[in-house]
């Protein structure tokens, strides 16, 4: 490469990280605050917990109403008779939870979709 594209690589080079910078961070991020309320007292409505990591887990009637649950793992949680109305479940991985008795009402489903009213252990 001669010097003017080795410049004009900097350059940009530069820009990109410039860029990138400015970017929102990954959606993907938990309030640290949220989730240590939730820890103490198995409930938190209206909490930032995207992303994190509930694998087999024993939730049954956690209440977690309103919460931002986007991204988390609930493989093999048991969420039997938990309180999820109007939580946002988009792309969390639900494969083997115990959903059983838990209300789902207003939630977003984990493929974006809207849960009715009368949602219980599945969404309708």
């Amino acid at each position: 490469m001669g010097q003017k594209s080795d410049r004009t690589f900097l350059v940009l080079l530069s820009l990109v990280a410039a860029l990138s910078q400015m970017l929102p961070a990954p959606a993907t991020a938990f309030v640290a605050e949220d989730l240590a309320r939730f820890q103490k007292e198995r409930r938190c409505i209206g909490c930032d917990l995207r992303g994190v990591d509930f694998r087999g887990m024993d939730l049954r009637a956690v209440v977690l109403e309103g919460t931002l649950l986007v991204g988390a793992n609930l493989q093999g949680v048991n969420l039997e008779d938990a309180f999820l109305e109007d939580a946002n479940l988009q792309d969390v991985n639900i494969s083997a939870a115990v959903l059983s008795g838990a209300g789902l009402d207003g939630a977003t489903w984990i493929d974006g979709r809207a849960c009715e009213q009368d949602s219980v252990g599945t969404c309708k």
